[in-house]
């Protein structure tokens, strides 16, 4: 949502101006020439735009640009567009940006959209450990506004805060359609490539005003898109190149695109995502890669999980309200996400940041029959005997009969840490407490009271 944001505040400058005389407005105005000036004039970028079109007899008047390109600053701004070279790769590219005017303010000489909608965009971004955001850079004011900005703010204030905060938003609604965003973050190990495809945003009830971000601070968003994740991650040993996603989703909630302290662009949002069937979490790599001495205890336990994978396809929709602020998503709710072996039951406050290559994810692992065989097999070759060891399988398994574990998983994502929460009360059951138990009344006691334990602790919630 971030990066969504971020490129309508150079789309919202192409739209907006001051209120000038209607008569040099209707000649010059929205030239081309015009736009690209008023747009390097407020942002750090050089700007192109093929050509313009404005309706002022249609009902509601309207405004098209064609061809719109951003690109870091150079030094062919402020040269006629007819003198300069053709931008190569820029940052931004939108074939077309729609808007409609209200009528009254034309009548005033004044431009102001009520909708903006944007068809055939691509935007890339790159982040890098030493430059930053390099689509961040595009939005800041150029050098010399940075510079008359920091002169005129007030001591107490900070001039890169002066110099970013935005205008108020005169829109009713903003459209993107058939959108592609393409984020590259090389500050973290697990190197993030990421691709958002055929994103569809709708952006409607939009109230924001950097003078009032207490009561005016929210956008409805309503959105769809594919997303594909790809980095770097620690299998049997070695750095790879893997998949950490590639899902299908939709979703609709609400943004407050300030901060209100600073009254940047720094969006948060609450959001109702649903992760279709088919999508793919994860799957990259099995417990053995990551579960360590964790893994070594449950073997010795009977439990043989080395080969479970962590993550796969989605066996159903999976349904999930997340908050997205400062560049982590955090789970508001319980998720269950369904897979073909096993469900996952995220807790809620589970929390990814992939800017910080970190994550705090504890869950739920309910395993189904592939797994739930194996490892009562594995549990009765200890020696405890088929019937007890189903007895003691029943105490960490739901109403379905379905064995399940808690897990929490921390660290990189390109190398996750996993941390079994049970692992000494599985050994306090199998490691030879059962043969005792006649002989040790205390021990006896202590196993029952564990059992019990291991039964409040799994049940269903």
């Amino acid at each position: 949502m971030k990066f969504v944001l971020k490129s309508l505040g150079v789309l919202i400058v192409l739209a907006i101006a001051a209120p000038i005389g209607l008569a040099l407005w209707l000649q010059s105005y929205v030239s081309a020439e015009s736009i690209v000036q008023l747009t390097e004039e407020h942002c750090n970028c050089r700007a192109h735009l093929d050509s313009t079109s404005l309706s002022l007899f249609s009902w509601p008047p309207t405004l098209r640009l064609h061809g719109i390109q951003i690109a870091p600053r150079d030094e062919h701004v402020g040269k006629p567009l007819s003198q300069r070279p053709p931008l190569v790769d820029p940052a931004v590219r939108i074939d077309q940006a729609y808007a409609e005017l209200l009528s009254n303010d034309i009548l005033d000489a004044r431009i102001t959209p009520n909708l903006l909608r944007f068809t055939g965009i691509k935007v890339h971004e790159t982040l890098d450990p030493k430059e930053g955001s390099s689509l961040e850079k595009l939005f800041q004011p150029p050098a010399g506004r940075r510079e008359v900005a920091s002169a005129n703010a007030a001591p107490s204030t900070p001039s890169s805060i002066e110099a970013a905060k935005p205008e108020r938003i005169p829109l009713r609604e903003i459209h993107l359609e058939q959108a592609y965003f393409h984020i590259t973050n090389k500050a973290v190990a697990a190197q993030i490539d990421a691709e958002i495809r055929d994103l569809d945003l709708h952006l409607t009830h939009i109230d924001v005003d950097p003078e009032d971000p207490a009561l005016h601070n929210r956008i409805h968003a309503l959105l769809k898109a594919k997303v594909t994740v790809k980095g770097m991650a620690q299998v049997n040993g070695n750095m790879k190149p893997v998949q950490f996603a590639d899902v299908t989703l939709r979703g609709e909630g609400d943004v407050k695109p300030l901060e209100p302290e600073t009254r940047l662009w720094k969006p948060a949002a609450n959001l109702a995502i649903t992760f279709e069937r088919g999508s793919v979490i994860g799957g990259h790599m099995v417990l053995g890669d990551v579960a360590g001495d964790h893994l070594v205890k449950l073997l010795e336990n009977g439990i043989d999980l080395r080969s479970v994978r962590l993550g796969g396809p989605l066996a159903a929709d999976a349904m999930a309200t997340i908050g997205y602020d400062r560049e982590t998503i955090a789970f508001q709710q319980p998720t269950r996400i369904m897979m073909p072996d096993f469900e996952i039951q995220v807790q809620q406050g589970s929390w990814i940041s992939t800017v910080q290559d970190s994550q705090q994810m504890p869950m739920r692992v309910v395993f189904g029959p592939s797994i739930r065989e194996p490892l009562i097999q594995g549990i009765a070759a200890k020696g405890l005997g088929e019937t007890v060891t189903r007895t003691i399988v029943s105490m960490i398994s739901d109403e379905r009969g379905n064995p399940y574990v808690d897990i929490l998983i921390t660290g990189s994502l390109s190398h996750p840490q996993v941390e079994f929460k049970v692992v000494k009360k599985l050994d306090r059951l199998t490691g030879g407490a059962v043969g005792r138990l006649l002989g040790n009344p205390e021990e006896a006691k202590q196993l029952i009271d564990d059992l019990k334990s291991l039964k409040n602790l799994f049940k269903s919630k």
